[in-house]
């Protein structure tokens, strides 16, 4: 009963994360395509020496688009590696509220009563 509305919510951020992941995967691919169709026309229409200097931004921007790629993909193995905690953690809170009830409740009311006596000295 309590494991419905919790896997909906990590379901919800998976989805969500996976969203991100792939607009922001799209963007950097996206960005990467239109300075490098930039920098092909410029170089076209350079001398020698343009040439060059079109070299090095294609490079710089060949880089700068591999960092951002590698950021992605550390967020996306990040994003994927909460998603495999909460999920866990989940599970374990369910299995452990399962197979003790009383436990549950009486850390809940534990809980419960040290919050309350907290909120209430701070008045």
């Amino acid at each position: 009963m309590l494991a419905e509305p919790q896997r909906a919510l990590t379901e919800k951020i998976m989805a969500e994360t996976g969203r991100l992941e792939s607009a922001g995967k799209s963007r950097v691919q996206d960005m990467g395509d239109r300075a490098q169709d930039y920098l092909d026309r410029a170089s076209q229409t350079a001398s020698d020496k343009m040439d060059r200097v079109a070299d090095t931004a294609r490079r710089s921007v060949d880089t700068a688009a591999e960092s951002a790629k590698a950021g992605l993909d550390w967020a996306s193995d990040q994003a994927s590696m909460l998603r495999d905690r909460n999920a866990a953690l989940v599970n374990a809170l369910t299995d452990s509220v399962t197979s003790r009830p009383l436990v549950a409740i009486g850390v809940a009311a534990a809980v419960g009563y040290i919050l309350g006596r907290l909120l209430r000295s701070g008045d």
